[in-house]
C-alpha cells in the first residue's frame, strides 16, 4: 500500500520497512517485491541489483514464479550474477511452467536463439503460443513470423496474418508493418493496397523506418492513396533521418527533379552520396522484405 499509495500517503521508505520486516518472516510475496524494489532503479534510497537478486533467489527456491523470472532476468543480462543463459533458461523454465506470460515469451527467445538450451523452433513456437493467446502482442508478432516462413509450425500465410492483426490492433508498429506486406500482396488475407496503406500508416507514425518507406512509395505512385509528391518526400525525408538507404535514394531524385520539394541539386547530391553507400542490392522502388521478428527479453 505504501509503495503505491493505497489508502495511505505513498512512501517508499515505508514500503521498504514493511517489505523486509515480513520477507524477514519468510513471507514469499513480501520477497518478491522486496528483491522487485531493488531491482527497480531510481525508486527508492537503497538500490540494488544484489539485494534483488538475494531475495529473488529466496522466493525463488521456494516457488514463487515471479521471482523466478526475476532471477532469470538478473542471469539473462548478468546484473550483479555471472551471466548465464543456461540459468536464465531454467529459471524462465520454472516461472514459464507456472504459467508467468514474460517468463514463456522470454524462454521462447531462448530456444529460438538456442540461448541456455538447445537451439528448438519448434519449443520457441509453442512457449510463444502460450501468451500470445492471452494477448502478448510481441508473441504475437513472432508467432506470425513463424507461421509465414514455416519455422517450428506449418507455413500457414492466414495463420500469420491473423497474429499480426492482433498484435497490430494492439499497437505493434512491426506486426502493423508485416500486416500491411499481407494486405500489399494478398498473401493470408484479400488483397487491399488502401488497408496496406492503413496499416503502413499507423506504424510509419511510430517511427518503423520501413512503413515509412513503403508508405513513401505507395503516395508517389498513387497505389491505394491519393497521388502525392509531397507526402512521398515527407514520408522518404522521416525514414532517410533514420539512415533507410532506399529513401535516401528516392528523395536525392524528387530533390533533383524539383517533385514535392524545391528542387535542390546540392540536396540531391547529398542523400545520393549517402544513399550510394548504404544502399541494398533490392530495388529502390519496391517494396521491402519482412521484418521477420524482433526479438527482445523484457524485464519486470
Amino acid at each position: 500500500m505504501f509503495r503505491y499509495g493505497r489508502g495511505v500517503a505513498q512512501s517508499d521508505k515505508e514500503a521498504l520497512l514493511w517489505w523486509q520486516k515480513s520477507a524477514g518472516q519468510g513471507n514469499i510475496r513480501a520477497q518478491h517485491f522486496l528483491g522487485r524494489f531493488y531491482f527497480e532503479r531510481g525508486r527508492g534510497d537503497d538500490q540494488s541489483d544484489k539485494m534483488a537478486a538475494l531475495w529473488w533467489q529466496k522466493a525463488a527456491e521456494r516457488g514463487d514464479a515471479d521471482s523466478q523470472y526475476g532471477l532469470g532476468v538478473l542471469y539473462d543480462k548478468g546484473r550483479s550474477v555471472v551471466q548465464s543463459y543456461e540459468e536464465a533458461a531454467k529459471w524462465y523454465t520454472k516461472a514459464a511452467e507456472q504459467g508467468n506470460q514474460d517468463a514463456q515469451y522470454n524462454l521462447g527467445v531462448c530456444y529460438d536463439k538456442g540461448h541456455g538450451v538447445a537451439q528448438n523452433v519448434t519449443k520457441a513456437a509453442m512457449w510463444w503460443q502460450k501468451p500470445a493467446e492471452q494477448g502478448d502482442n510481441r508473441a504475437q508478432l513472432n508467432l506470425g513470423c513463424l507461421h509465414q516462413n514455416g519455422f517450428g509450425v506449418e507455413q500457414n500465410y492466414e495463420k500469420a496474418a491473423m497474429w499480426w492483426q492482433k498484435a497490430s490492433e494492439q499497437g505493434n508498429a512491426d506486426a502493423q508493418f508485416n500486416l500491411g506486406i499481407s494486405f500489399d500482396s494478398g498473401c493470408g488475407v484479400k488483397q487491399s493496397v488502401q488497408k496496406a496503406a492503413m496499416w503502413w500508416q499507423k506504424s510509419a507514425e511510430q517511427g518503423q523506418v520501413k512503413a515509412q518507406y513503403n508508405l513513401g512509395v505507395l503516395f508517389e505512385s498513387g497505389r491505394g492513396v491519393a497521388q502525392s509528391y509531397a507526402r512521398a518526400a515527407m514520408w522518404w525525408q522521416k525514414a532517410s533521418e533514420q539512415g533507410d538507404a532506399d529513401a535516401q535514394f528516392n528523395l536525392s531524385i524528387l530533390f533533383e527533379v524539383g517533385r514535392g520539394v524545391v528542387q535542390s541539386r546540392k540536396k540531391a547530391e547529398v542523400l545520393l552520396s549517402k544513399g550510394t553507400r548504404r544502399r541494398k542490392k533490392n530495388c529502390a522502388n519496391s517494396n521491402i522484405c519482412l521484418i521477420f521478428w524482433r526479438l527482445r527479453r523484457w524485464e519486470l
